[in-house]
């Protein structure tokens, strides 16, 4: 194993051994009292699940823009100022372990007024998971991020977007309100041209929409994101944070 390896290894096991925060809201499906160490999601949460959302009803011509994953920091602060020059306020879907490893980018991201939320432990498809396995993979990311940001995650992303009742009652157990997946995920392009892709965009912009994109290996990142940020402001819409979007739907 690396040296990297095992000096995050060592990292986790010192933070998860003195984190006392938990994962989520305490009101959240019952779930602070439920799962207060990860030893505790050996069965599967006898409680009710979390929600699982893609879209969210709402009578403002708002959007949420989310993304998943912590590039590195270069492009991290790239990308936050490519935000910061369309006027958006974004949601970013944080790895607990890359959060473990630079906290500083997650800090940054939380200082421009960005919502962090918890995008799992090591982004690992859950489905090839057990019950506990999928709750520890949750539970651990809220658990970093809340300690190394202060920030409580309210929400959960996993890699593939999926809402198993698995990763619902794991999360629902963890403190989490909501899985979150997204109304349209834009991945890579392939040989579309400008227009082509904005009209894409635009198919797909309405009321309460959540769009979501990768941060890492994604070499058009900030170019997407001016062109997605343009069609919405053409159509009279705006981008705010999950969290208010969860709020306007209310």
């Amino acid at each position: 194993m690396k040296a990297k390896g095992v000096l995050v290894i060592i990292l986790m096991l010192g933070l998860l051994v003195g984190c006392g925060t938990s994962g989520g809201r305490t009101e959240a499906g019952g779930g602070q009292a439920a799962g207060n160490t990860a030893n505790s999601a050996a069965a599967p949460y006898g409680g009710p699940e979390s929600k699982a959302i893609n879209i969210i009803f709402t009578n403002e011509r708002e959007l949420a823009l989310t993304f998943n994953g912590m590039a590195d920091k270069e492009t991290m602060e790239q990308l936050l100022d490519v935000l910061d020059s369309c006027g958006i306020k974004a949601t970013f879907f944080l790895p607990g372990m890359r959060v473990a490893e630079e906290p500083d980018i997650a800090q940054e991201i939380k200082s421009r007024g960005h919502e962090i939320e918890n995008n799992t432990l090591n982004r690992v498809d859950l489905s090839k998971l057990t019950y506990a396995q999928t709750y520890n993979e949750i539970k651990l990311s809220g658990d970093v991020i809340a300690k190394k940001t202060g920030v409580i995650p309210h929400y959960v992303r996993t890699t593939s977007r999926d809402f198993t009742d698995q990763v619902r009652l794991a999360a629902a157990q963890s403190g989490h309100e909501a899985v979150i997946g997204s109304s349209l995920y834009l991945h890579n392009w392939h040989n579309e041209t400008e227009e082509e892709k904005a009209k894409l965009v635009r198919t797909f912009i309405h009321h309460g929409g959540i769009f979501a994109l990768d941060t890492e290996d994604r070499p058009d990142l900030n170019e997407t994101v001016k062109l997605v940020a343009d069609c919405v402001r053409k159509q009279e819409y705006a981008f705010v944070t999950l969290n208010q979007l969860m709020q306007d739907g209310e």
